[in-house]
């Protein structure tokens, strides 16, 4: 039986040169292997170096985001400039500036071009990028075998600057988990009448001081019978 092939994409604050990065790349895989099976191959794309040389001001976030984080997220970190340089700097820094949005559309191209992906789960930011990168490559006959997962994403939020209206993928399928009380500015459903993106309910709620936004969470609260139903669809089962 051929191993399903699952590329990863994190969120903000993923913090790839600490140990926990490692840790929850851990708890992913184990996830996807369990809703899938015990053979998946699951690979993670790194990207935080393409935002290490950009630098947001204050004036930029307020531009972006005004008033849309609530306070809730600040208190968790504890401290604002943490929050800023944890949480907010990628996404205001990937609107913000277009090098950074170009060169991760090569990182990702570049990583799709090496190895045969089934699935892309994407969370966070990582929809972004991918919803960014494919729209870019539409025309291109190579990623409409790929299935699309993403979650705890913004994309359609009305605070986002481009991709509005959501347009439709060259991809086999696109699924997004949607949390109700994700409190990221990702509560919103994404699927409309035009995207043929599919709006999978994965409710959960961690709390009064917490996001409920974990890529983690949306993986274990998911629906086993969509990733069954995905595997099944590429004959590996």
């Amino acid at each position: 039986m051929k191993n399903l092939n699952v590329l990863c994409l994190h969120g903000i604050g993923a913090k790839e040169d600490q140990p926990e990065f490692n840790e929850w790349m851990g708890v992913w895989t184990n996830y996807i292997r369990e809703k899938t099976n015990e053979n998946a191959i699951v690979d993670f794309l790194e990207f935080d170096e393409f935002f290490s040389k950009q630098k947001a001001t204050f004036g930029d976030y307020f531009s972006f985001l005004k008033d849309a984080i609530i306070g809730t997220s600040r208190l968790e970190k504890g401290k604002i400039k943490d929050f800023k340089e944890d949480y907010l700097d990628m996404i205001v820094e990937f609107f913000k500036y277009d090098s950074v949005s170009l060169n991760l559309r090569k990182h990702l191209k570049e990583k799709l071009s090496k190895k045969k992906y089934d699935i892309i789960y994407a969370h966070s930011l990582g929809s972004i990028i991918c919803y960014d990168f494919f729209i870019s490559e539409n025309i291109n006959p190579a990623y409409n075998n790929i299935t699309l997962i993403t979650s705890g994403s913004q994309l359609g939020h009305s605070n986002l600057p481009r991709f509005q209206p959501l347009q439709s993928l060259n991809v086999k399928a696109w699924y997004n988990l949607n949390n109700r009380f994700d409190r990221v500015l990702a509560n919103k459903t994404v699927g409309n009448g035009i995207n043929r993106c599919q709006d999978i309910k994965t409710h959960f709620w961690e709390g009064l001081f917490k996001l409920s936004h974990d890529g983690g969470k949306y993986l274990l609260k998911s629906d086993p019978e969509l990733w069954k139903n995905i595997e099944r669809s590429y004959n590996y089962r």
